[in-house]
């Protein structure tokens, strides 16, 4: 079993090569189990404190270590549910990007995204409400993310159904503009 106290000398020999390194990982099954209500995702208490440590230690080396969270999460949502600064939070599949500063809570976080993409915003916006007033069920939640929008349906009693009934409303609303 490798300890915490383990990987500090391993980390530290790592440091000390050559080439810069970059630690990415993702929220939703990787340092937060999924969970069927996308709401109630907590990060694993363990996950948190490897990640602080990390950023410490990026802190301390920014030169040799980059330390970021990549979710489908908008950036600001998963900021406020991992809660560690100096870390870049890279939301909506990495369309956005945000740096937490220590000691500042997520709302704080000033995400950017590509001005590209902003005539996308008011469309995912029209397709995330005629989605769910076609669907109009319990268990969909529509997540607005800017430029996109996420249907979740991990709640259905048949996902297999929920997930066409979602398909079929999107692609009534894309017939219907």
């Amino acid at each position: 079993t490798v300890t915490p106290r383990d990987l500090r000398p391993r980390l530290d020999e790592l440091l000390a090569t050559p080439s810069p390194f970059l630690v990415v990982t993702d929220f939703d099954g990787t340092v937060s189990p999924i969970d069927p209500d996308p709401l109630a995702a907590r990060i694993d208490p363990l996950a948190r404190r490897a990640l602080r440590r990390l950023a410490r230690l990026a802190a301390l080396r920014p030169d040799r270590l980059a330390l970021a969270v990549l979710s489908g999460r908008g950036s600001r949502d998963v900021a406020a549910r991992v809660r560690v600064g100096r870390l870049r939070y890279l939301g909506n599949h990495g369309l956005e990007s945000g740096v937490l500063a220590r000691g500042r809570r997520a709302e704080a976080l000033e995400v950017g995204f590509d001005p590209r993409l902003e005539p996308f915003v008011e469309p995912a916006r029209r397709l995330g409400q005629v989605v769910a007033a076609i669907v109009d069920a319990p268990w969909l939640f529509v997540e607005h993310k800017g430029p996109s929008v996420a249907f979740h349906y991990r709640q259905a009693p048949d996902p297999v159904a929920a997930r066409q009934r979602v398909l079929g409303a999107i692609a009534a609303a894309e017939a219907d503009p």
